[in-house]
C-alpha cells in the first residue's frame, strides 16, 4: 500500500481511491474476525451466505461496467470496496454469541485482543509469503514475467477454497479437550491433504490446458508455474487446521518463528534464484516454503498428541470409509 501510495501518480489514482482501499481491506479484516466468532457460534451457512452476497454483488457490477465499456481502475475498486463492506453488514454479531455464562463482554475482547495480536504476527509471516513472490518476480524478472506468474498464482488460489471450508468447520470444536480432539484433528488433517491434493491435481491439469484458451497463447508458457506451485498450495491449505490448534494451545512463539523463517527463506530463494531462473523459480521456491510450514505444524501437532507424522499425513482404510458413509452416492434413500 505505501509503495502503490507513493507511485499514485504514475498510476493515475486519486487520494478517494487509496481511501476506499484502505475501508475495504478494513473490511476483509473485519468480516474475517466476524466470520470466525460466528462459526465458533456454529453459524457457518451465515458466514457463506454473507461472503457470496459480496462476491455477487463484485461480479454483477464487474458485468455492467464491462458491458457498458465504462471500467476502470477507480470503478473496480468502488466495486471491490462496497462488495467488502456489504458482508460486514449482513453477517454481523451477536452479542449473546460472544459471552458465555457470567464472562463480562470487555473480559473477551480484551482476551480476544491480546491473543489475536500475538498469533496475527505467525498468520501474517505464511500469508505475506503467498504474495511476496509476486513483488519479487516483478522486481528481478520484470512485468512481461509478472503477468505470467501472476496468471498461475490466480489459477492455483482455486485450491484455497478447500481451506476455507475446512478451516471454518474446525473452529467450533477447538474447544473440546484434546482426548477428544486430537484423533478429530488428525484425521480431518488425513483427509484435508487428500482431498486437496486431489482437487490440487484437477486444477493443474485443467489449469493447463485451458490458460493459452482463456488468457491467450503466450499464457501457456505459465502451465509450469502452476504446476510447480501447486504442491505448495496443497501444503498451504493443509496446515491450517494444525496451526489453529497449535495457537489455541499456546504455541505462538514456536509458530511465529516457523512462519518467521519460512518468510526469510522465501525472501532469499527467490532474490538469489530469479537472478539466474526465469519466474518458474519463485514457484519452486513457495512451494518448498510452504512444505517448511506444513512439517513444522504436523511436528509440533504430532508430538502435542503423542502421534506419528503418519497418523496426521496419510489417509487409510478407515478414513476412506468414513468418507464413503458421508457421501450418498450409490445408497437407498429410506422408506
Amino acid at each position: 500500500l505505501i509503495l502503490g501510495y507513493l507511485k499514485r501518480d504514475s498510476i493515475q489514482l486519486s487520494n478517494l481511491s487509496w481511501l476506499l482501499v484502505l475501508v475495504a481491506l478494513g473490511s476483509l479484516v473485519e468480516f474475517a474476525n466476524r466470520s470466525q466468532v460466528a462459526s465458533l457460534a456454529n453459524r457457518i451457512s451465515l458466514v457463506a451466505v454473507s461472503a457470496l452476497a459480496g462476491s455477487l454483488l463484485y461480479l454483477i457490477w464487474s458485468a455492467i461496467e464491462v458491458s457498458n465499456k465504462s471500467i476502470s481502475v477507480h470503478s473496480n475498486i468502488v466495486g471491490w470496496s462496497i462488495s467488502a463492506i456489504v458482508p460486514v453488514a449482513l453477517i454481523g454479531v451477536r452479542r449473546r454469541w460472544l459471552t458465555s455464562g457470567e464472562v463480562p463482554l470487555q473480559q473477551v475482547r480484551t482476551e480476544l485482543l491480546s491473543a489475536t495480536l500475538r498469533s496475527n504476527l505467525a498468520s501474517l509471516a505464511v500469508l505475506v509469503i503467498w504474495k511476496l513472490d509476486v513483488v519479487l518476480v516483478e522486481a528481478a524478472r520484470g512485468f512481461d514475467e509478472l503477468g505470467l506468474y501472476s496468471t498461475a498464482v490466480a489459477v492455483a488460489e482455486m485450491v484455497m477454497v478447500a481451506a476455507i471450508a475446512v478451516r471454518s468447520a474446525m473452529l467450533a470444536h477447538h474447544a473440546e479437550p484434546d482426548a477428544v480432539l486430537v484423533p478429530r484433528l488428525a484425521r480431518v488433517s488425513r483427509v484435508a491433504l487428500a482431498g486437496a491434493s486431489l482437487i490440487g491435481v484437477a486444477v493443474a491439469v485443467v489449469g493447463s490446458l485451458l490458460m493459452p484458451i482463456v488468457f491467450g497463447a503466450e499464457y501457456g508458457e505459465a502451465r509450469w508455474a502452476l504446476v510447480l506451485l501447486i504442491p505448495g498450495v496443497v501444503a498451504l491449505v493443509s496446515h491450517f487446521p494444525l496451526f489453529d490448534f497449535l495457537i489455541a494451545r499456546g504455541y505462538t512463539r514456536e509458530l511465529t518463528v516457523l512462519g518467521g523463517s519460512a518468510l526469510a527463506l522465501n525472501l532469499i530463494g527467490n532474490v538469489v534464484l530469479l537472478q539466474f531462473f526465469n519466474f518458474n523459480a519463485a514457484s519452486v521456491v513457495s512451494t518448498l516454503t510452504y512444505a517448511l510450514v506444513l512439517g513444522g505444524c504436523v511436528r509440533m501437532f504430532a508430538k502435542h498428541g503423542s502421534l506419528n507424522a503418519r497418523e496426521v499425513l496419510l489417509i487409510g482404510a478407515d478414513d476412506l470409509r468414513m468418507v464413503r458413509s458421508l457421501v450418498p452416492i450409490g445408497r437407498r434413500a429410506p422408506r
